[in-house]
């Protein structure tokens, strides 16, 4: 029995019990604080003890429970390294050196790219038309918050999906499928990244018009910002692609961002192409210029491989 859930050479749980048992431990850090945080705040609004409209409410609640998510889920992940990998927390990508930085940016400028690329071919296309600049869904809303609330969920969003999808599944996937016979360093690093990648696109199956085409979008997606970690060793060029694909394609461009509108935008848009082709209502994702853009994504990152400071050259933490 102890072989099944412990690996005896490394005196710990085996890959698959480490995922299912830190994804309990996260579920139970973070979902505790946040029902009760936004219970309490929704009786205080209630009883008018807090003076704010509705929708401000529930924006600045989603603020405040994005910050708290994307804590706990860190501290999820530094309980997980402690107790159940046996490993440091920043060797699930966070060794946060000039060369992190560097490739966090370079993520950013690489994400913002692909954004722009889809943004111009629907341009001169005719698939979108512009309507307006600085727009706001919600007047009510003030325009500084109502500009600021993207930021702040593009980077949250960011930093715990990549975290957990890439930073704790991918080098966990990697080191139980090490373990298998016959199965050599390439051949791990693709499973590892097809089914975090899988698990990625299923996570956002519930999106509002979302479609088996998004679904298997985000799977490439999620393949793109696997690709920059399995390149880097790090999550900085995973954390700042992902920002800048939802920032740009949200608040930069007006796109919904898997299917869901941003409430304030630079660019107002109306879409006329095919959803097919656009990805309609659930945004770029959901079409085959998403899913163009994240191949051709892939693509450059492998081309930049000479600039990552040899990072790539080193192997993942086994300890």
């Amino acid at each position: 029995m102890n072989t099944l859930f412990l690996n005896p050479e490394e005196q710990r749980y085996r890959a698959l019990w480490r995922i299912l048992v830190q994804a309990l431990i996260m579920v139970v850090i973070v979902a505790l604080p946040v029902v009760g945080l936004t219970e309490a705040a929704t009786w205080l609004l209630k009883s008018g003890s807090i003076q704010c409209s509705p929708e401000l409410f529930d924006k600045i609640m989603d603020v405040i429970v994005g910050i708290l998510m994307t804590l706990l889920v860190l501290s999820s992940l530094f309980v997980a390294a402690r107790w159940l990998d046996h490993r440091k927390f920043v060797d699930f990508g966070f060794r946060l050196n000039a060369s992190w930085w560097k490739q966090y940016f370079l993520g950013i400028t690489v994400g913002s790219l692909l954004i722009v690329f889809i943004f111009l071919i629907e341009i001169f296309a005719g698939w979108v038309d512009i309507t307006d600049y600085f727009h706001r869904s919600d007047a009510a809303l003030p325009w500084w918050f109502a500009n600021l609330y993207p930021v702040i969920k593009a980077s949250c969003v960011g930093i715990y999906e990549e975290a957990i999808s890439r930073g704790y599944h991918i080098t966990n996937l990697r080191e139980g499928l090490l373990g298998v016979r016959g199965l050599g360093e390439k051949p791990t690093w693709v499973m590892a990244i097809f089914l975090s990648s899988a698990f990625f696109g299923m996570l956002h199956i519930q999106n509002p018009n979302a479609s088996l085409i998004s679904t298997v979008n985000l799977v490439i997606n999620g393949a793109m910002f696997a690709v920059a970690y399995m390149l880097t060793r790090q999550l900085a060029m995973s954390i700042g692609l992902h920002m800048a694909w939802n920032l740009c394609q949200g608040w930069v461009f007006g796109f919904p961002v898997s299917g869901d509108p941003e409430i304030a935008t630079i660019v107002h848009i109306q879409q006329r192409g095919q959803d097919w082709i656009t990805g309609g209502p659930f945004g770029p994702e959901g079409g085959l210029l998403g899913l163009a853009a994240s191949l051709i994504g892939i693509g450059i990152l492998i081309l930049l491989r000479p600039m990552l400071d040899g990072q790539s050259s080193r192997p993942l933490s086994l300890q």
